[in-house]
């Protein structure tokens, strides 16, 4: 309840999605909370009803700004039409290391890994920043 991203909600209000049965209530006062229903195979929050209650309130874009797994979700349900991946002139490595895209990866049985086109590279101080679009495999 005391993350910066709450502190002014009469200016910026946020939202937080909670699976059933989470406990919220610290939350409550300082956001808005969505209780999402059961549905998700892997325990996390259903994408499709997520997206549809985020288009009933308007939004038409969404930027996911999220760990590996859920990068990988979004991803695997084809839920994705951009990318936008920062590098950083760092060498990280082992199995501590962050991934931009967790989970189990996509293997032939889960259909091929998304592919990218119209990529764009850009200098950002002493990083490097890629847009590319994704290619749908229909």
């Amino acid at each position: 309840p005391d993350a910066l991203v709450l502190a002014d909600q009469d200016r910026f209000p946020t939202t937080v999605v909670v699976s059933e049965g989470a406990d919220a209530s610290a939350l409550e006062p300082v956001a808005h909370i969505w209780r999402a229903p059961p549905g998700s195979k892997d325990g996390g929050i259903p994408l499709p009803w997520l997206l549809s209650r985020l288009g009933a309130e308007g939004v038409t874009h969404l930027l996911v700004e999220g760990g590996g797994a859920t990068h990988a979700r979004f991803l695997a349900a084809g839920l994705v039409d951009r990318v936008r991946i920062y590098l950083a002139p760092l060498v990280i490595g082992g199995n501590e290391a962050p991934r931009a895209v967790g989970g189990a990866g996509f293997r032939p049985s889960l259909g091929e890994p998304p592919r990218l086109e119209s990529a764009v590279l850009r200098r950002l101080g002493p990083d490097l920043l890629q847009t590319a679009q994704i290619i749908r495999n229909h």
